[in-house]
């Protein structure tokens, strides 16, 4: 059951990815943190560097609000059926699901990657098909969304550098999201 709920969250996480974006962009940290009634204030916090390997693709905003041309929805389902997580070498011994956005062309408007995979101790043997990033040590906002998803995890999104930003899906109910600040 619980593989079935976090298959069917990172489906609807991935399809509300539109929605993330577009309120972010357009609401203030006030604005989001008086709808939904966030009990703390992000944490500035100092990351280490975090290698990855995953599956991705190039996006937009706009195809995601597309049915006929959206990915990230696709992107998870593919990452939970075809079981990608086992298939990833060198695995770190954190077992929680990452999905970073890089590759940023510009804002909330412009093109994008999103990898979906695990943390990895060495990027030297990548599975074909497969891609590896390096996850830059910097200084995050890390905002934790708790509580009824995808809700939680799009209101979370409040601010951003537009460099490399990553969720960690702790629960079906439970994701750290690190921002890169400027």
């Amino acid at each position: 059951m619980a593989r079935r709920t976090s298959t069917f969250m990172a489906f609807l996480l991935g399809l509300c990815l539109c929605a993330i974006v577009a309120e972010s962009g357009q609401k203030s940290a006030k604005e989001i943190k008086h709808d939904t009634n966030l009990q703390m204030e992000p944490t500035l916090t100092t990351r280490k560097e975090i290698k990855l390997i995953g599956i991705a693709v190039r996006t937009t905003n706009q195809q995601e609000m597309d049915p006929a041309t959206a990915k990230i929805g696709g992107l998870w389902g593919r990452f939970f059926q075809e079981r990608i997580a086992d298939k990833i070498p060198n695995k770190a011994l954190l077992e929680s699901t990452l999905a970073a956005y890089t590759k940023y062309e510009s804002d909330h408007t412009g093109a994008y990657d999103l990898i979906v995979g695990r943390e990895v101790n060495s990027l030297s043997s990548i599975p074909v098909g497969m891609t590896g990033l390096t996850i830059p040590a910097g200084k995050y906002l890390l905002f934790t969304a708790k509580g009824p998803m995808p809700r939680a995890l799009i209101d979370t999104w409040a601010r951003r550098s537009y460099a490399t930003d990553y969720e960690l899906h702790q629960a079906d109910d439970n994701v750290e999201i690190y921002i890169a600040i400027k």
